[in-house]
């Protein structure tokens, strides 16, 4: 099993599922450490010249991310 990158995110350990560039944007799948239920989206910008991740700006945006991991992953998450 590969290690995976973990980060904190409002007082909660994540860790980096998968990362998806869309649109010149790259969008990070995050589970929590504790739950794997509890999954967040995030996008990655630039500020200041550093990058930082973000929310989304819209429910849209979010359901375009969100299926493009489910149809990067259909068949792990079929199993």
């Amino acid at each position: 099993m590969n290690e995976l990158d973990a980060l904190n995110l409002e007082g909660k350990d994540y860790v980096i599922v998968d990362e998806e560039k869309i649109n010149n944007t790259l969008y990070v799948h995050l589970a929590s450490a504790d739950d794997p239920e509890d999954f967040c989206i995030r996008k990655v910008v630039i500020k200041n010249g550093e990058e930082i991740l973000t929310g989304l700006d819209s429910d849209e945006e979010f359901d375009m991310a969100l299926d493009a991991f489910i149809n990067k992953n259909h068949s792990d998450l079929e199993n």
